[in-house]
């Protein structure tokens, strides 16, 4: 498994979902921002310590269900 490409894959589905955030009117901006920059330091986490595919595949998409206030499914 590629490290790094794995890496890469995460900080662009965190900067999709970040720039998701960014379009629409959220109030508190500070605390969405600190959750996306908090996610994003967890999916890096999660890429080096994964061991599968399918295992990180599916703590990016919990990452990103959390991110996301009105995501039900992925």
């Amino acid at each position: 498994m590629n490290t790094f490409y794995l890496l890469i894959i995460a900080i662009l589905i965190i900067l999709l979902i970040y720039s998701f955030h960014r379009n629409l009117a959220v109030q508190n901006e500070k605390e969405q921002l600190v959750k996306v920059r908090e996610a994003a330091l967890d999916i890096a986490n999660k890429v080096l310590d994964s061991d599968t595919l399918t295992d990180l595949y599916q703590d990016i998409l919990e990452s990103c269900l959390e991110l996301i206030p009105t995501a039900k499914f992925g």
